[in-house]
């Protein structure tokens, strides 16, 4: 940000953004400066819009980067300004911003230093790993006109990175990542009336997590929190009563791992644990709750995906820190029984891909998106029998990824994702083509496998 730019900051915008740093509310700022609080989110949307920031973080980011404000310990050359005296019918206040700048500075040293963060050459704060949220966002992406896909009724919010399950043949979204943060939401789209609707939220906010259902309850595992953290909490969904409980935590924090579901048992690959990239393997036994450690992946790996097929769980693509890989393995559960090494090697993906969406339909694997260090473009179909992959258009790209992906009497929904910006969209995918008796001349489809 150049000077001119510094400089367009009002007195008033640098005391409102000093106290921002601290943690304080927009009522805590109003009764601190005496101003009405729609007069504070004035004054935030100008400061918003004079910094090129999205939220409340990123405008912290850039004051302390830019000189404009510091707080202790972080030395940006410029003070603090001091607040206006906190008006005595308010006697608690003072501890609230004392407690709230300690807060702030725990925030902003974490959104600094973060292991999943990196940061652009403006300074700028620019997620490679667990957010797009650094990256701002852009203009939403030009939809290509392509055969067989078809839109679908949109998210009345941007969203990504969310977990997503099917039951009774609607689809389910929990968390995610908006253009604001991570949420808690949870969505229900009825594809046969093209309606979404709210259900309750999970407890526990978080994007970068996975979910699964066995019978009548769907289990959402780990993932991270508001702080970009990640847990360790199984929550567990019922859609008959619409409510949420507990299971036993897994055992070790983790997000960005590979989930599948095999013979009522869930098995999860990989991920990122907020240190390091993990080769780590659980199966989790939904009727006993309970946590079992099994052989390890090769090579560490997160933001892979995983698809039973079959007698074997495909664990595909990744993201080993450094680069989007190609990989692909193929998981035997069967050899765990025998002590057999339950990996063998694949034909890998014809791009490598981190991030990707993936789905089963009509004996196929299909790869949607990704690529989370590299260009890509487009999906990859998987053929079991030929161990060979093809190439398939794709309404948005290069980059399209953390969609939501699931399967609807055998064709493929995609929810949102990011790319270049969160997206609302939700596309059907029709995997293969139906036979249908019709009542005048026969016209047939061509292309269809």
């Amino acid at each position: 940000m150049d000077e001119r730019q510094r400089q367009s900051l009002s007195e008033r915008e640098k005391e409102i953004l000093a106290l921002l740093a601290t943690g304080a509310t927009n009522q805590e700022i109003a009764r601190a400066l005496h101003i009405s609080p729609n007069t504070v989110k004035v004054h935030l949307r100008n400061i918003y819009a004079k910094l090129d920031v999205m939220n409340r973080s990123e405008a912290i980011l850039v004051g302390l980067q830019e000189g404009i404000i510091t707080l202790p310990g972080v030395d940006t050359g410029t003070p603090l300004p001091t607040p206006p005296p906190v008006p005595v019918a308010v006697p608690h206040l003072t501890w609230v911003i004392i407690g709230g700048l300690l807060a702030g500075l725990l925030t902003v040293v974490l959104l600094l230093w973060y292991p999943g963060y990196t940061h652009t050459a403006r300074g700028r704060p620019a997620a490679l790993l667990v957010s797009d949220l650094g990256r701002g966002e852009g203009a939403l992406p030009h939809r290509r006109d392509l055969p067989r896909w078809l839109r679908q009724t949109p998210l009345s919010i941007p969203l990504a990175r969310m977990a997503t399950a099917t039951w009774q043949g609607r689809v389910f979204t929990f968390g995610g990542e908006t253009p604001d943060g991570v949420t808690g939401a949870t969505f229900v789209y009825d594809p046969a009336r093209g309606v979404w609707a709210s259900a309750a939220s999970k407890p526990t906010p978080v994007s970068n997590a996975q979910a699964v259902r066995v019978g009548d309850r769907i289990f959402v595992f780990g993932g991270t929190t508001e702080t970009f953290t990640p847990t360790s909490r199984v929550e567990i969904y019922d859609p008959v009563q619409d409510r949420w409980e507990q299971g036993t935590p897994m055992p070790h924090p983790v997000a960005g791992y590979a989930l599948a579901r095999w013979k009522g048992r869930i098995f999860l690959f990989g991920g990122w644990d907020g240190h390091v990239y993990l080769t780590s393997v659980y199966a989790y036994d939904p009727e006993e709750d309970r946590w079992a450690v099994l052989p390890p992946m090769s090579a560490p790996r997160a933001f892979a995906v995983a698809a039973t097929l079959g007698d074997v769980i495909y664990v595909i693509g990744g993201y080993d820190g450094q680069a989007d890989v190609p990989d692909v393995w193929a998981f035997d559960p069967n050899t765990l029984e025998t002590g057999g090494n339950p990996w063998s090697q694949l034909q890998p993906l014809l791009s490598p891909r981190g991030g990707a969406g993936v789905a089963v339909s009509a004996n196929a694997i299909y790869v949607i998106g990704g690529g989370m260090g590299l260009t890509v473009e487009g999906a990859e179909r998987y053929d079991v029998t030929t161990d060979t992959w093809a190439r398939i258009e794709t309404p948005y790209g290069p980059n399209w990824r953390h969609m939501g992906v699931a399967v609807i009497g055998g064709d493929i929904l995609t929810i949102g994702g990011w790319a270049g910006a969160h997206l609302p969209y939700v596309e059907r995918y029709q995997a293969s083509f139906r036979n249908f008796i019709p009542y005048g001349p026969v016209h047939v489809e061509e292309g269809g496998k």
